[in-house]
């Protein structure tokens, strides 16, 4: 599993975001027609070079495509059937056909038409079936609507993974995720977000303070923030919890095991630290340092997630799948995976644990386009671009799937 603050990469720039956010809004007031640089440079006050700038980052991050250079360049909603790469080109049912996985019905039929009608708002009601789930994640995508278009994602995703993966739910719900992630909203599922749940207003402004250093990565800065809320508060459960997380992200473990305890000991029932005392534990048992009782903790912890409904159920499911891979019980964890993809297709991390399983199966075609999938939610998940680099070592694997070498190129470039 990667470092933790692999879940936040590398924050956008002030001016990147600034444009980004700009976008978006445009967008949701209804106002589809891509800007030009030189309009956006106009709206926003800025000077040409500095839109530009902007601009590239977003392009580069893929979150935006930027069509030309120039002033007259259009930063428009990449079509999420293709790959903005240099090099990737994959329609959805040359994806499909690699892993000779029928589409659901009527699946590209109803995915080409929702981006050729995106115009249309998206409907206020779910669909009946994936492809209407489909329909409506890329409408709501360009609308600006994210929060919208990943719950739709999460429901087609769940709707078809007994049949294998759609490797474009796969790229659009990676897509959606990275977008919130970029813009700092807190539906992102990669940011984890915690309401301060508090009364004192100065207890809540420090707890904020931190929260704005963990986007930037910022680790100590937001360590004294909390440290800072709790002094004021000191019973601020939720800010000695991003705390402990802080610690964790730094490298600590083992402190962030410490700052927990009383924590859990005082709020036994608050599933994000039990969730997080999981996965430092799952961490430390990778790593051959955990504690002797860190299996049957651990196993505690994940089981009281998943009967959460407020916990971060995919979380829970795919900690379970790594700690069924530490214990060698590889059927359980390819399942545990599995149902980590169905929750949360936007995180790339489930789909490595997935691939990871399957490759202990020794199913080393499914294992190549589980870690292909993952590359597709995120080109910058550069661990499973490794392992589909060492799949493709296997004959049967470069034979069949010769495509993931594009991908491989595209995650490297």
């Amino acid at each position: 599993m990667p470092k933790p603050d692999s879940f936040i990469r590398r924050p956008l720039n002030d001016e990147a975001r600034a444009l980004l956010e700009w976008l978006v809004e445009r967008r949701r007031s209804g106002n589809l027609a891509p800007p030009t640089v030189q309009e956006a440079t106009e709206e926003l006050g800025w000077v040409t070079a500095g839109t530009r700038k902007a601009a590239q980052e977003l392009h580069e991050r893929r979150l935006v495509v930027v069509s030309e250079p120039g002033v007259l360049a259009s930063l428009r909603w990449p079509w999420l059937t293709e790959i903005a790469g240099k090099r990737v080109f994959m329609t959805l049912a040359d994806q499909l056909a690699a892993v000779e996985a029928a589409p659901p019905p009527d699946m590209a039929e109803t995915w080409a038409e929702a981006e050729q009608t995106a115009d249309i708002p998206p409907p206020e009601k779910t669909g009946d079936t994936a492809a209407d789930e489909a329909w409506l994640m890329i409408r709501a995508a360009h609308h600006g609507q994210l929060a919208m278009a990943l719950s739709a994602a999460r429901r087609a995703t769940a709707a078809t993974i007994a049949k294998g993966i759609v490797p474009l739910l796969a790229r659009a719900a990676g897509w959606i995720a990275r977008l919130l992630t970029a813009l700092g909203d807190p539906a992102s599922p990669a940011i984890r977000y915690e309401l301060p749940m508090t009364q004192n207003e100065k207890a809540a402004l420090a707890y904020e303070a931190g929260w704005r250093a963990e986007l930037v990565r910022n680790r100590e800065q937001a360590r004294a923030a909390y440290d800072e809320a709790l002094r004021i508060e000191p019973g601020f459960h939720r800010a000695a919890l991003r705390k402990a997380w802080v610690t964790f992200a730094g490298g600590s473990p083992e402190d962030a095991l410490a700052d927990l305890a009383p924590l859990i000991a005082q709020n036994p029932t608050l599933s994000a630290a039990r969730l997080l005392r999981a996965e430092i534990l799952v961490e430390l048992a990778a790593d051959g340092r955990a504690p002797t009782d860190w299996e049957e903790t651990a196993k505690a912890d994940i089981t009281s997630t998943k009967h959460d409904p407020r916990g971060d159920r995919a979380l829970a499911s795919l900690l379970a799948a790594r700690l069924l891979l530490l214990k060698g019980d590889v059927p359980r964890a390819v399942a545990a995976a599995r149902q980590a993809v169905a929750l949360e297709p936007s995180r790339p991390e489930n789909y490595h644990a997935l691939g990871l399983a399957l490759t202990q199966a020794e199913q080393w075609l499914w294992a190549a386009w589980a870690e292909a999938a993952a590359v597709l939610a995120d080109h910058e998940f550069l661990e499973a671009g490794e392992a589909l680099f060492n799949l493709r070592r296997i004959p049967e694997v470069a034979e069949n799937l010769p495509q993931t070498k594009n991908l491989i190129d595209e995650s490297w470039q």
